[in-house]
């Protein structure tokens, strides 16, 4: 009878693959009993690899329009809050341009001029509002400004009126640069077209298409102007011609409001649509999370106790490595 043994080297090589082995099965079971997935998916799936992709897939396109859904509501959100903050400089801008319309005084003339430049201001400055890297009424032009500075916007329009005679010819004169291409949306409006609707569930699109060159936005630009053009001299020296002036502005503000609830109610009806779009994706992704967790998911017990078994067993080979190591002649005789 034959006896086949193996040398030394031989079994050393034997014991550092066994070892190999077992501490591979054990960092692939402890990720396993970690993450509660099959760390070799197509082995756990007997390689049909074709439902788990699938799932991928919708799970990434589901994401893909929860995110986008997200961040459209956010941004019509904080241009819901802009408009809030013009309406509310119109309205309080509206009562005191009525009240000094029937003023004799310069002083207080003067005074509310002085007023309707500084909500001028805030409303420009309102509508070049940035979120994270993009102007919000700049359309498809969102690196840069809406709309030019509201002193620059006086500068502009104060050539325009420069030789209006009386309230009425300014008006018209405001009315008609804001609403001539060659002027306001060539000389002040700084943005690009609307923006392209964006796909948020499969099916839908959104649009948050609003921009300086929406309609109502540039009437509630003409009545902040008129007003704010005295403090460049518009019908200097004509206390009845500038109280006509804040009189025609002051019902102009009053008259824009419906108008500008329609468009806060236009974006409102956008925000909802975008928030039900974000629960909808939610509830897909995390139903389609669950579904591949069924599908890739290991039993956490019996990994468990699979680990420990494999770490019982490298422990052995540990232990018979150093008794070999240990053993020497006079042992062995």
């Amino acid at each position: 009878m034959t006896i086949t043994s193996l040398g030394d080297l031989a079994h050393a090589f034997i014991m550092r693959r066994q070892g190999a082995d077992s501490k591979a099965q054990i960092q692939r079971l402890s990720s396993e009993l970690t993450t509660g997935v099959a760390q070799d998916k197509a082995a756990h799936l007997a390689g049909n690899l074709a439902p788990l992709a699938g799932i991928e897939t919708a799970l990434t396109q589901a994401k893909g329009y929860r995110s986008a859904a997200l961040d459209l509501g956010m941004a019509a959100g904080v241009m819901q809050i802009a408009l809030g903050t013009i309406g509310d400089q119109a309205q309080g801008l509206s009562n005191a341009l009525l009240a000094a319309s029937t003023t004799t005084s310069q002083t207080r003339l003067t005074t509310v001029a002085e007023d309707a430049a500084q909500r001028l201001d805030t409303a420009v400055s309102t509508l070049n509002t940035r979120f994270g890297d993009r102007t919000l009424f700049a359309g498809t032009m969102p690196n840069q400004p809406a709309l030019v500075g509201s002193g620059q916007l006086l500068d502009l329009l104060a050539g325009v009126v420069a030789g209006a005679t009386g309230a009425q010819q300014a008006e018209d004169l405001v009315a008609n640069w804001f609403d001539d291409p060659a002027g306001f949306a060539a000389q002040a409006y700084l943005g690009g077209d609307p923006l392209d609707p964006v796909g948020i569930s499969p099916g839908e699109t959104a649009q948050l298409d609003i921009t300086v060159l929406d309609p109502a936005i540039k009437d509630m630009l003409k009545a902040l102007v008129l007003p704010a053009l005295m403090t460049r001299g518009l019908l200097s020296g004509q206390i009845a011609g500038q109280a006509d002036i804040a009189k025609r502005s002051g019902e102009r503000l009053m008259e824009v409001q419906s108008a500008w609830t329609d468009l806060a109610a236009h974006l409102g009806t956008t925000e909802a649509r975008l928030d039900a779009a974000v629960t909808r994706n939610s509830a897909e992704t995390s139903a389609l999370e669950m579904t591949r967790a069924d599908l890739i998911g290991v039993d956490s017990f019996e990994t468990a106790t699979r680990l420990e078994a494999s770490q019982t067993q490298l422990e052995t080979l540990y232990a018979i490595t150093a008794r070999m190591q240990r053993l020497n002649l006079a042992d062995y005789l």
